[in-house]
């Protein structure tokens, strides 16, 4: 049977730490790569937006990098992520295997591979493509019958999502429509096509209602067997990766500010591939590269990124859905020989010369004993040890800057056909008032609020919840919890809400058609009454709506703006 997705599977996500200068020296490969084709790489690049991110991706083997584009991973429009590259190791008929490159593409090409495990150049560039849906796309087909060319050629065969549309009503159901992948054991697999007639859908994730960010999702296909390793220099293990990309809407903001990345790896070599690992390679930039932190939070499985100082009170977040084994600081440039033994080490989070991690200083400390997988895995929100701030237990600090970190899943092993899946969530949280711990905080509520979500129902959970976070205490909102003074606005006015419970809060200004025009308020605020400035010196007149939104509830008042 195809995979009936409802409950998530296993999942990663990554984040940054170390010194690693982006221009390297490439030696010479440590063995020559076989080759099936003389594949090109992807050409194709594209955005995926949420309700404040722009991520710009490429089917070149990583999801953000400026070498591919104009664009990385912003938030607001400030840069949050600099690279983020797959990685893929184990061993097949007792020789290790690599792919994957930091800073640069190389190791995967586009389409599927037939069943023996190969491809050609003309497979390949038959497969050079990104398809993109949106809501509004599903919308259209329902009322119109006409369907976009990417809605009609969804390519279910090779796995991308979908959903049969039981309810007519251009929406996937959770709990009573399943989000479906299909596999090499499931009968169709690399010839189906969708059915539109028979109410198949591409699975875009999108609450009924919800107007502020569209759902959409990207579909693309790799495999490791296209050309030569030129950056790692082995054999590639015959594998496939199909990478769906989702920007959701949702009635928790966490989510609608969040993007979520399915990597399904399928084996189609004829070997059984044994100590599997999937790895992403991640370099995080908070505005800048140059005064950067990261930190650990090995309770929650996710890998934080922020400011050294209070420049920029924002914080990314990489989640780990279902869990990972550990994450590694990798230094490119360090690697001046066998890159072989260097990746092998990082993807069992190891240092390159197979020192493990021990906590204080940075990390790096051969001989002790005060072993982790997780580099930096105290709070910083608390000066706790170990973190970035507090490297020996008496508030001494690392010097800020730019860090790179490779972050693992577990072994496993796929035999022939086999597939397994990899959920990555890239979250955000924003400080304010709060600062740069602020900004911690908010990417724990929302860590929060999307596993209780997934563990619940897995990805399609994430478009109507449940949110409810037991370790948080209820609260309740109405109305009379936002007010403005003066109103009608002539100029500007004050805003006061009054919070319940403390949590993560963003106040909008939108127009009549939904579009957000103005922030006024986002970050973490504490229980009780706040008050932020409404600058409307810049609106034309007429009617809008202050939306505020706090941990999963939201509230909303309209306001006329006068001259």
């Amino acid at each position: 049977m195809p995979r009936l997705l409802s409950t998530g599977l296993c999942t990663l996500a990554v984040l940054a730490l170390a010194l690693p200068a982006r221009s390297q020296t490439v030696p010479t490969p440590s063995r020559t790569s076989a080759t099936s084709a003389d594949c090109e790489i992807g050409s194709v690049r594209t955005t995926l937006s949420s309700l404040s991110v722009s991520a710009y991706l490429s089917n070149a083997g990583m999801l953000f990098w400026p070498g591919i584009g104009p664009s990385r991973y912003t938030v607001n429009g400030a840069t949050t992520m600099y690279n983020l590259s797959l990685w893929l190791g184990g061993d097949v008929d007792g020789q290790p295997r690599f792919s994957g490159a930091p800073y640069t593409v190389g190791e995967f090409w586009p389409g599927p591979l037939d069943e023996s495990g190969a491809t050609d150049a003309a497979r390949c560039a038959a497969y050079d493509r990104i398809w993109v849906v949106k809501a509004e796309d599903l919308e259209s087909y329902r009322t119109s019958g006409i369907a976009s060319p990417d809605v009609r050629e969804w390519p279910i065969g090779y796995g991308a999502p979908f959903f049969v549309d039981a309810n007519d009503n251009a929406k996937l159901d959770p709990g009573v429509e399943a989000l479906i992948e299909l596999t090499p054991a499931d009968p169709g697999y690399g010839t189906r096509t969708i059915d539109l007639a028979a109410g198949e859908r591409p699975a875009v994730l999108s609450a009924a209602g919800t107007r502020s960010a569209e759902g959409r999702v990207a579909f693309w296909i790799l495999n490791d067997v296209g050309n030569e390793h030129v950056w790692s220099g082995q054999q590639g293990l015959g594998v496939e990766v199909h990478v769906s990309a989702y920007a959701l809407t949702s009635p928790s903001f966490a989510v609608q500010d969040a993007t979520f990345y399915r990597h399904t790896v399928v084996n189609r070599s004829p070997e059984p591939i044994t100590d599997f690992r999937l790895s992403f390679f991640a370099d995080p930039d908070i505005g800048a590269s140059s005064d950067d932190y990261v930190a650990s939070d090995p309770d929650r499985g996710m890998l934080v990124g922020y400011n050294a100082n209070e420049s920029a009170s924002y914080a990314v977040g990489l989640d780990l859905l279902t869990g990972a084994s550990g994450a590694i600081p990798f230094d490119v440039n360090a690697v001046t020989g066998d890159r072989l033994s260097a990746v092998q080490n990082a993807q069992r989070n190891r240092w390159i010369d197979g020192t493990p991690i021990t906590r204080g200083g940075d990390g790096y400390n051969p001989g002790q004993t005060d072993v982790t997988s997780w580099i930096y895995d105290g709070d910083p929100v608390t000066s706790g040890f170990w973190t970035e701030e507090n490297i020996d237990g008496s508030g001494s600090s690392q010097t800020p800057g730019e860090r790179a970190v490779v972050l693992n899943t577990p072994s496993t092993t796929l035999g022939p056909g086999e597939t397994t899946t990899v959920d990555l969530a890239i979250l955000y949280g924003f400080g304010g008032s709060a600062g740069r711990m602020g900004g911690i905080q908010g990417v724990r509520f929302g860590s929060d609020t999307i596993q209780n979500a997934y563990d619940f129902g897995g990805l399609a959970a994430l478009q109507d919840g449940p949110f409810t976070v037991a370790a948080e205490p209820e609260s309740s909102l109405d109305r009379s919890a936002l007010e403005v003074h003066p109103s009608p606005v002539r100029g500007g006015s004050r805003v006061p809400f009054t919070l319940p419970s403390p949590g993560p809060v963003r106040l909008r200004v939108m127009d009549v058609l939904g579009r957000e025009v103005m922030t006024l308020a986002e970050g973490v605020y504490g229980v009780g009454p706040h008050d932020v400035w409404f600058d409307a010196s810049s609106l034309p007149a007429g009617v809008y709506v202050l939306v505020l939104d706090t941990d999963g509830q939201r509230v909303a008042r309209t306001v006329t703006v006068a001259r």
